[in-house]
């Protein structure tokens, strides 16, 4: 089948159904990389414990695409995934049936290949609640340089027309970046004396990973993924960080670095890891 590589904007998340102002609601984001495209639901509540089934309908198309068991479809227990790049563009609607008689709905839209942004871009959309939605003026881009031009950035010597040097920016946020890189690996040299590990506590496809430092303990949440996303942990972000962990926030990067680490070293040589605002993604190299 052909691929669509179009983004997936979330237009909006609501309830219906008895009392349903009364439950919480799911909040989802898509994510797109070369050849492949990812949409995720967070549900709020246990999906072996609370859910029914799902349904998402074309509505332009007027069809079912996919309808099934939510306990299958889940990848943990709140988490839904489905890989996206084989959807035509169009208006969706996905509807998930609560145990309680109401119903999850989202609206979402895929846009065509190329629509608003190049379809060769890394895209990480927001991610959507019932107070905002994901939409494609909201995208983070992900810088996709190769190195070949990074090295020729930093050597490039610019003048105007006065043949006067000008400042080269590449240069400088290439020198920054591997500062940052070079001070955070300094911090966890400086305090490697210290007795910090991790340790997992398994719960089939979701559990807790367990940072130990001296009397300290930090958990965050877990769950195995699907496609080409393997692991998800979530942590907290940086306004929370301090909030959720008693740690000082400057030393947030190289506590995530470690956990990031602990996890390839134990658990998957051959992943790699993306460490973002409030999670840490593990995808196969």
């Amino acid at each position: 089948m052909p691929n669509y590589e179009g983004i997936i904007e979330i237009l909006q998340i609501t309830n219906h159904g008895d009392h349903f102002k009364e439950f919480p609601t799911p909040s989802g984001r898509m994510v797109r990389y070369p050849g492949s495209q990812q949409l995720s639901i967070w549900l709020p509540e246990d999906a072996i414990q609370n859910y029914l089934k799902y349904c998402i309908y074309d509505l332009i198309n007027n069809r079912t695409l996919e309808e099934g068991s939510v306990e299958q479809k889940v990848t943990g227990r709140i988490l839904m995934i489905w890989n996206t790049i084989e959807w035509k563009p169009s208006d969706y609607h996905l509807a998930i049936d609560h145990i309680k008689g109401y119903q999850h709905h989202i609206r979402f839209r895929k846009l065509l290949d190329n629509e608003g942004i190049s379809s060769d871009q890394i895209v990480e959309m927001p991610i959507a609640t019932t107070l905002q939605p994901s939409l494609i003026k909201n995208i983070n881009l992900i810088n996709n340089q190769s190195e070949s031009k990074i090295e020729t950035a930093s050597t490039e010597s610019y003048q105007d027309g006065f043949g006067n040097k000008i400042l080269n920016m590449d240069q400088v946020i290439r020198e920054k970046n591997l500062n940052l890189l070079q001070n955070t690996f300094k911090e966890i040299f400086l305090n490697n004396n210290q007795k910090n590990y991790v340790e997992y506590n398994d719960q089939g496809r979701s559990g807790e990973i367990l940072y130990h430092e001296n009397d300290l303990c930090i958990k965050f949440y877990y769950e195995l993924g699907g496609q080409n996303c393997k692991l998800w942990i979530r942590i907290p972000t940086e306004s929370n960080w301090l909030m959720e962990t008693k740690i000082p926030v400057g030393r947030r990067r190289e506590i995530l670095l470690s956990i990031a680490s602990s996890v390839i070293r134990d658990q998957a040589s051959t992943w790699r890891f993306e460490i973002h605002d409030d999670e840490i993604l593990f995808f196969q190299s």
